[in-house]
Formats: C-alpha cells, structure tokens, sequence
C-alpha cells in the first residue's frame, strides 16, 4: 500500500548522520540544504509577516519597522532569529529597546566578536564556551570562546553561573546581563588564594 502522504523533515545539518541512520534513512526520498537567507531573502519574510497585518496592527507593524534593519541584521540570515526579534520588539517597551541599544554598543566596542556574541546569547539564552553549536557558528575554538565571553563577562554585559550535567566539574553558562555602569553583576568571581 503506498500512502500520499509527505513529510517534511527540519533539521540542523550538523545532525545530518543521526537523521538518517537506518532504518530512518528509508523514510526521506531527497534532502535539501538550506543556508542563510539573504538580506533581500530576509526583508521579504519580514514584508510577507508584516502584509498579513490587519488595520488594527498598525501600531505593531510601525515597531517592528522601527527596527526593521536591526532585526534583519540581528538575524544573521536565520528565519526563526528574524522572526523571534521581530516578536521581542513588539514585547519591550521603549525604555528597555535603549537599553538594549546601548548594552549593544558597549559589547560593539569590545570588538565585532564580542558583539556578535552578545547579540546571539540575546536571541538564543544562556551558552557556554564548551558549547559545541557556538563554536561552530562563530567558527572559534574553545579557548576563543572562553576568551571573548570572558571579555564580556568583564565588562558587565553577560553573567556568569555554573550549571552541573551529569559527571564532573558543572560548566560555566552565561547570560545576557547589563553594563557595570547600570548594574552589579549576580554572581561575584571567586577570589584566589
């Protein structure tokens, strides 16, 4: 019996081998690849959101086109970040977008690094310098990672907590925080003997 029924599949490419490891395998008939969308490419998923609006959303729609070149540069090419900064800009209010702004602008004179990792811990959570995924999208080893959080960290831009998983020591995860200058850092560096 031969159903008509299709299916369709997401996923991230790195897991690739584990989708389709038999007897998975015998489910997909093609696999397409998908990179980053375009600046063009993202403006048009914006512009389609943004024309299902109706008359009552007007307030909403001029928010989000506020912000419209942020949000498609914060996106980085990725539907779901581009979407998930349009949904955030509607969620905050005036105050904290320039708060945002400036905490931006202060991890930006750190250096694009430092920046770019900021703006992902942002619109994704907390990460780790272990993190395998964030080494892969910044193309940084370990170390780099470790470093420039760590710059970060010190700057009063991100906190910094320890999470334990499973066996051994718990990893070090930060999350988005304020600059020194508008808050205290939540957890204090232990100090050295």
């Amino acid at each position: 019996v031969v159903l008509s029924v299709r299916w369709v599949v997401c996923g991230l490419s790195r897991h690739r081998s584990e989708y389709l490891t038999p007897p998975a395998d015998a489910f997909f008939e093609a696999e397409i690849a998908i990179g980053p969308l375009d600046d063009s490419v993202a403006r048009d998923l914006l512009e389609a959101r943004l024309a299902i609006a109706g008359a009552d959303d007007a307030r909403e729609v001029g928010i989000i086109r506020s912000e419209y070149e942020e949000i498609i540069k914060g996106g980085s090419g990725n539907p779901r970040r581009i979407l998930a900064l349009a949904r955030e800009s509607l969620l905050s209010d005036a105050g904290e977008n320039a708060s945002r702004e400036r905490f931006r602008q202060e991890a930006a004179r750190l250096g694009g690094t430092e920046a770019r990792f900021w703006q992902h811990i942002l619109v994704f959570g907390p990460v780790s310098a272990s993190d395998e995924e964030l080494q892969e999208h910044f193309g940084v080893t370990r170390a780099r990672a470790a470093q420039v959080l760590g710059r970060l960290e010190e700057a009063g831009l991100v906190i910094a907590h320890h999470e334990k998983q499973g066996v051994g020591r718990p990893r070090k995860v930060f999350r988005v925080g304020s600059p020194r200058s508008q808050a205290a850092p939540l957890v204090k560096k232990e100090a050295r003997a």
